[in-house]
């Protein structure tokens, strides 16, 4: 199956692209950038939490029980600022 941002580039690159169709050439390159622009988010934040993880997986205090709610928020904080040039 072709990937919907590969179907929406390519419809809006086809020359015989019709004036009657469901939505404009600006239209699919604007959700085809969308798409793209929201995986590229999705990946930054799956990387900032494999980081949350692997810190988890590390630390004394995850691994004794005393990770406090104030370090949490930190850590999930520096998370999320490393998404921030993604979105």
């Amino acid at each position: 199956m072709i990937d919907i941002v590969e179907r929406l580039d390519a419809c809006a690159d086809d020359p015989m692209w019709a004036a009657h169709c469901e939505m404009s050439k600006a239209t699919a390159r604007k959700a085809a950038a969308e798409i793209t622009r929201l995986r590229a988010e999705a990946e930054a934040l799956r990387q900032a939490l494999q980081q949350l993880i692997e810190y988890a997986d590390t630390s004394d205090d995850c691994q004794y029980g005393t990770l406090s709610t104030s370090l949490v928020k930190d850590i999930a904080n520096a998370a999320i600022d490393a998404t921030k040039g993604t979105t």
